[in-house]
């Protein structure tokens, strides 16, 4: 069982170029339209014109001044607004609202469209690989795995075990779980996004529920599904066996900042430059 689990219920950060809201005036969901620069590998980007379903009143909620500087969580949203409207299918309105993107690939137009927040969208011999997470049921959160068809054209499921492991990294969504950048273990304050840049299974945040990425990895591993992985399962042993075996690749830059705050991966073991 999930225990805490705190959703931020702004999936895009640090992705989001530009957004409009379109749709119904009268209507309870709308789109919202915007463009996100993804590197699949190392120094490699691509452009993806993205369309987010929203549930209108909690959008416009949370992009409204607030008084109130605590920062609204995806749950939080679900119930106040399942508290608090007339309709009861409030609480499932959001959690089954769709996402799509199309982007071009090889001369193609590739297009997909589900319930997924997109955690995971990269290259690896010469095709593409994604990975979602799925939070229809908030009980039992999925990790969903999935790779561009042969035609080129869509992406289709597949199995965790099938999911290259050298590419199972986060490089989509980075702040999904948290909510925020800085994390706070102990009396530290931790990058979280530096820490997937380097995949650093040292740090005392790689072994958790939160990380998504350690959490592929158990489950591309183990087949356990995300919401029966806990941070007992995430050993220090495990880590360092998964990279000593696998070797990921590590993605350097994942979101563009200033010169000024860019790092290089440092941990050893992890594969940079191929």
């Amino acid at each position: 069982m999930r225990r805490g689990l705190n959703m931020s219920c702004a999936p895009f950060v640090g992705c989001l170029v530009l957004s409009c809201l379109t749709g119904c005036s009268a209507g309870d969901t709308a789109i919202v339209k915007h463009q996100s620069e993804v590197e699949i590998s190392p120094g490699k980007w691509l452009i993806l014109e993205r369309e987010t379903e929203v549930y209108r009143p909690e959008w416009e909620a949370r992009n409204r001044p607030k008084k109130n500087p605590h920062r609204l969580t995806f749950l939080d949203a679900i119930r106040q607004f399942a508290d608090s409207a007339p309709d009861p299918k409030a609480a499932d309105t959001i959690l089954n609202l769709e996402g799509a993107f199309t982007l071009e690939w090889k001369g193609r137009k590739v297009a997909w469209k589900g319930k997924e927040f997109l955690i995971t969208l990269r290259e690896h011999a010469g095709t593409l690989y994604m990975a979602g997470f799925n939070r229809q049921d908030i009980d039992k959160c999925r990790l969903v795995f999935s790779k561009l068809r042969d035609k080129g054209d869509c992406f289709e499921m597949i199995s965790p075990a099938d999911f290259p492991r050298q590419i199972a990294t986060q490089n989509f969504s980075l702040s999904l779980l948290t909510g925020k950048r800085q994390i706070r273990v102990g009396d530290d304050l931790i990058d979280s996004w530096q820490v997937l840049r380097t995949l650093d299974i040292q740090n005392p945040s790689f072994g958790s529920i939160y990380n998504l990425t350690a959490a592929m990895w158990y489950q591309i591993e183990t087949g356990t599904e995300y919401w029966r992985i806990s941070d007992s399962d995430l050993t220090q042993q495990f880590l360092q066996d998964y990279v000593a075996k696998y070797k990921p690749i590590a993605l350097p830059t994942i979101i563009k900042e200033p010169p000024a705050q860019a790092t290089t991966n440092t941990v050893s073991n992890v594969m940079i430059n191929k």
